[in-house]
């Protein structure tokens, strides 16, 4: 019976074998046409590693998409420096109630050293006047009046640096909120260099072998194109975040010293104080706040339009010169953004008529 069951099988693959033998030719072939052409999803990108992982990343920091305190979003954080009673904070990173409290006692030794140079001043004004004089009512209301001016700024120094502060954060929530209007995807970009740098092998063994090294060394070719660009982005990344980090610093200095520069008010004239020139320093050091952050809003603009102007090119596929030209437009961008933000206080200042 086994016989003649396999005897039959045989007759039927013998007498269809024409329509075995192109189904397997068709499957075969189709299989070879997936490989070839299997299309780069989001999860290749994502578990990307070696220089391809590396590649990826250097496009987010070329083109402007760098997570943390290289991108636009880490600087808003540290931008937003708010200032209360018992905390201070500037984004996710806040001071420990213990340099907190530091601060605080830091702040009143400078108002009593602010409030002894309050009296000198009043008494040298007072002593100026009687020994010219000019020691008349109206002028000895006068001085009164500026010492009692005195004396408030610089019990509330710390409080007004904190009042113009937390404005000035304002301002940058507005922009950052604004530069949101637009934004960009670079995983288009991304899944066309993947695709271009890991070509599927046409079969196996040795071809395999031989496209696994065009590939390797493709990336590795790259990778060296995009170093120096990717370097002079992180290079700008840095400097921004630098921008950032000192006006924070310096709000908290401002806000401990400031008794000292507001109290020479009690000398009896704003036109011979520095309290003005002081006041508008401190405005123009919040307002760099929204400087930095402007800088950024119009550099991701240019961003944007240097990468849809590259996606315009890219439909008729992957071009590494193309690619060449974009990113290093991108550099250009980077830099000027970086030379804007050094200067943003100095900016502020002129914007203020502060020489």
């Amino acid at each position: 019976m086994s016989a003649v069951y396999e005897s039959n099988t045989a007759k039927v693959i013998y007498y269809y074998r024409k329509q075995i033998l192109f189904v397997l030719l068709a499957v075969t072939f189709m299989s070879f046409m997936m490989a070839f052409c299997r299309t780069v999803t989001q999860e290749d990108l994502d578990n990307a590693d070696g220089i391809m992982g590396h590649i990826l990343n250097m496009i987010d920091t070329i083109f402007g998409e760098s997570e943390g305190w290289a991108g636009i979003e880490g600087a808003k954080k540290l931008l937003h420096v708010q200032i209360g009673d018992s905390s201070i904070q500037a984004g996710d990173f806040a001071l420990s109630s213990g340099m907190v409290g530091g601060l605080k006692t830091l702040t009143e030794l400078f108002q009593a050293i602010g409030l002894s140079m309050v009296i000198i001043y009043f008494l040298s004004s007072m002593m100026e006047d009687v020994q010219f004089q000019q020691a008349y009512t109206e002028k000895m209301v006068k001085h009164f009046i500026f010492l009692f001016v005195a004396w408030v700024l610089v019990m509330n120094a710390d409080t007004i640096i904190y009042v113009i502060t937390n404005a000035g954060s304002s301002v940058v929530d507005k922009v950052y909120t604004v530069s949101q209007s637009r934004t960009f995807n670079l995983t288009t970009l991304k899944k066309d260099i993947y695709a271009a740098l890991n070509k599927e092998a046409d079969g196996g063994g040795i071809k395999a072998i031989q496209q696994s090294i065009t590939n390797t060394t493709s990336q590795l070719g790259m990778y060296i194109m995009m170093f120096v660009p990717w370097l002079v982005c992180k290079a700008s990344g840095v400097v921004v975040a630098l921008g950032c980090w000192s006006r924070f610093i310096e709000i908290l200095i401002y806000a401990i010293v400031s008794p000292l520069t507001l109290a020479d008010v009690a000398k009896g004239s704003f036109e011979r104080s520095s309290a003005t020139r002081a006041i508008k320093n401190i405005i123009a050091l919040s307002l760099s706040g929204a400087v930095i952050m402007l800088t950024l809003y119009i550099g991701r603009e240019i961003q944007i339009s240097i990468i849809a102007d590259f996606a315009t090119a890219l439909t008729s596929g992957y071009d590494k010169n193309t690619f060449s030209e974009a990113m290093f437009s991108e550099v250009i961008i980077a830099v000027v953004q970086a030379g804007v933000v050094s200067r943003a206080n100095q900016v502020a200042k002129q914007a203020l008529g502060v020489v």
